[in-house]
C-alpha cells in the first residue's frame, strides 16, 4: 500500500475501533496529501455516498481556509442527541453556516455570482472529536486528515435574511445546562463569512465534489472550543438569527 493508503486503513479502524497513536512525525507530507486521506477514508466511510456537508475553517496568517467533507451519516438535525461512548471528545463550537437553495457554480464570474444560490444563514454546533489518541501532539496535517478533528454537525434553526447580518457585531452564545458558558460578539476569525463560502464552492469543485442545492457548509467557530462531557445539554445561539441543541449521553 501507499502511504497515502496506510493512513487511510488507519484512520478508518479509528472510526470504529481505538484511537490511532500517530507520534510528531510522519503522517501526510502537505495539505493536497491531507485531503487524498480525507477523500479515502470518507470513501470507505460513506460506501460512496456524497457529502451534503462541509467544514471550513479559516487561517489566520491569511492563506487558503481549510476544508473537509463531512460524512453524511455524521450530519444531525436539531434537537439533537448524541452518545459519546469511549470516544475522545473534544469540545463542542457555536458555527454560522449556510445552506443552498440552488446549485451554485464555481465557473461563474465572481464571489457574488455564487452566493445568489445561497438561501439560508443557519446556526450550527460541531462536536469535535479525533480518531488520534495523542491528538495534542500530533502535527495539524493529521489533524487536517482527520476531518479537522469533526466528530457531528448539528443543524439549527436560521434566517433566510442573512445578507442583512452585521457579521462585525454579531453576537454568538453557548449555554451548557441553561447556563451561560460562552458568550461573545464579531468573534469570527475572519468576519468574512460569504467569502469563506464562495471559496468552498471553487474548492469543491476542484476536488471533485461539487455543492449542490441543499448542501451545507460551515464557516469556524465563534465561541471556541469548549470542553464538555456526557450528560450535558448544549445550546447555541445567534439572537436574531437562530439556535441549535445538542444533547450529550
Amino acid at each position: 500500500m501507499t502511504g497515502v493508503e496506510t493512513m487511510v486503513q488507519a484512520l478508518c479502524a479509528a472510526h470504529g475501533g481505538a484511537p490511532l497513536r500517530v507520534g510528531p512525525n510522519g503522517g501526510p507530507r502537505n495539505v493536497m496529501e491531507a485531503y487524498r486521506v480525507q477523500e479515502g477514508v470518507l470513501r470507505q466511510l460513506s460506501q460512496g455516498q456524497r457529502p451534503t456537508a462541509w467544514k471550513v475553517s479559516p487561517v489566520r496568517d491569511g492563506s487558503d481556509p481549510l476544508a473537509s467533507p463531512v460524512p453524511a451519516q455524521c450530519v444531525h438535525a436539531s434537537p439533537a442527541r448524541i452518545a459519546t461512548g469511549e470516544r475522545i471528545v473534544l469540545g463542542v463550537e457555536c458555527e454560522i453556516a449556510f445552506r443552498f437553495a440552488s446549485t451554485p457554480h464555481a465557473e461563474v464570474g465572481s464571489g457574488e455570482d455564487v452566493l445568489e444560490s445561497v438561501g439560508e444563514a443557519i446556526v450550527l454546533m460541531e462536536l469535535c472529536e479525533s480518531r488520534l489518541d495523542d491528538w495534542a501532539e500530533a502535527s495539524p496535517l493529521w489533524r487536517l486528515a482527520d476531518f479537522q478533528s469533526h466528530g457531528a454537525f448539528v443543524l439549527g434553526s436560521g434566517t433566510t435574511g442573512w445578507r442583512a447580518i452585521d457579521f462585525a457585531r454579531q453576537e454568538a452564545q453557548l449555554l451548557i445546562n441553561g447556563r451561560p458558558a460562552v458568550r461573545s460578539a464579531g468573534s469570527h476569525p475572519t468576519r468574512d463569512l460569504p467569502g469563506m463560502v464562495a471559496w468552498a464552492v471553487r474548492h469543491c469543485a476542484r476536488r471533485g465534489m461539487p455543492l449542490a442545492a441543499g448542501d451545507v457548509v460551515t464557516t469556524g467557530s465563534w465561541t471556541g472550543l469548549t470542553a464538555v462531557r456526557g450528560g450535558e445539554h448544549l445550546r447555541a445561539v445567534f439572537p436574531g438569527l437562530g439556535d441549535a441543541t445538542l444533547s450529550l449521553a
